[in-house]
């Protein structure tokens, strides 16, 4: 019989880690019930845990809870990775509630906190989603909109924002006077006129992104090395 003596150090360690993790309670804005997510997991995801764990709070004046101002569906999606190391797949969005044609704004709005949480691989993770999804769904005028305006000018998901918007103009999807919509979002009409401008033919546009052989997809990635993909396992 094995004694607690002979118990490996390395799980004695992981006991002892066990022991003193405490939970965190995410409390999100819409929600009445806050997540408990283990520290050391909220530590391993993103520099920015760690520093609003250092600081105690985000501003609520509560040690064990941080506040975030997201919908339930992008922490849904933020925990996923966060917890698990997992990507959601743009498919599971389609049975979610959701409009079949509108799969696009979940995964910005995840991107784009993302962004904000310091998270890169998980950017990665759900831009290929985005890219996998615009080749059976159109970008609506609204949730460009949205992107526009809480991205910064050179952020790759403006960039793929900007490119389907131009996109569906060419081939005549959106009306020019759909970009009237843009016009309240800091330099959204003018990140889609620099693309139209550079434009002769429709084919000029990437609207291929996910053709592997061409590797376009690498230049949507945040991270500067990304392993290939195989579009299969995405």
């Amino acid at each position: 019989m094995q004694t607690a003596a002979t118990v490996p150090t390395q799980a004695d360690q992981l006991f002892e880690k066990l022991e003193c993790d405490r939970m965190i309670k995410i409390s999100i804005e819409e929600e009445n019930t806050p997540v408990l997510v283990p520290e050391s997991t909220l530590r391993r995801a993103s520099q920015y845990f760690c520093g609003a764990l250092d600081h105690a709070h985000l501003g609520n004046g509560q040690r064990d809870t941080l506040k975030f101002p997201e919908t339930k569906q992008t922490w849904k999606i933020l925990l996923l990775w966060i917890v698990t190391g997992q990507g959601i797949e743009f498919e599971e969005l389609d049975s979610d509630g959701l409009d079949d044609s509108r799969p696009i704004l979940p995964l910005s709005r995840a991107w784009i906190a993302a962004d904000k949480y310091l998270m890169a691989p998980l950017q990665d993770k759900i831009m290929l989603e985005i890219i996998r999804a615009l080749e059976s769904h159109e970008l609506d005028i609204n949730t460009a909109k949205e992107v526009f305006e809480n991205t910064a000018p050179d952020s790759k998901l403006r960039r793929v924002a900007a490119e389907e918007v131009t996109f569906e103009l060419s081939i005549g999807f959106l009306e020019h006077e759909a970009l009237q919509a843009l016009e309240s979002a800091v330099g959204g009409s003018m990140s889609v006129l620099k693309v139209y401008s550079r434009v002769t033919d429709v084919e000029d546009l990437p609207n291929h992104r996910a053709d592997l052989p061409l590797d376009l997809w690498r230049e949507y990635m945040v991270q500067e090395r990304c392993k290939v993909i195989d579009w299969n396992e995405v």
